[in-house]
């Protein structure tokens, strides 16, 4: 099966990773982050439209820390090796 997430899921899931005042928002994006690790290593994908990267680089290039956020960005989207 494969999971196509959208562009609002993906900022929740960047945000919420960095967030250091939003505990609960915190631990919502760790959560849904290893639930589509847990999925990958099922043998399912786990995709993003070509439009939510684009959508993602857009507000990481309006921002005033751009690395920061495209950092940000590889941890959610670079997949981890089972």
């Amino acid at each position: 099966m494969i999971f196509l997430l959208d562009t609002d899921t993906l900022i929740f899931m960047v945000r919420g990773l960095k967030s250091t005042r939003r505990p609960a928002q915190r631990r919502a994006a760790q959560q849904s982050t290893e639930q589509c690790r847990r999925t990958q290593s099922a043998g399912d994908s786990v995709g993003l439209a070509a439009i939510t990267i684009s959508a993602l680089e857009f507000g990481a290039r309006n921002s005033d820390q751009y690395e920061a956020e495209m950092a940000a960005g590889r941890r959610v989207l670079t997949p981890v090796a089972f």
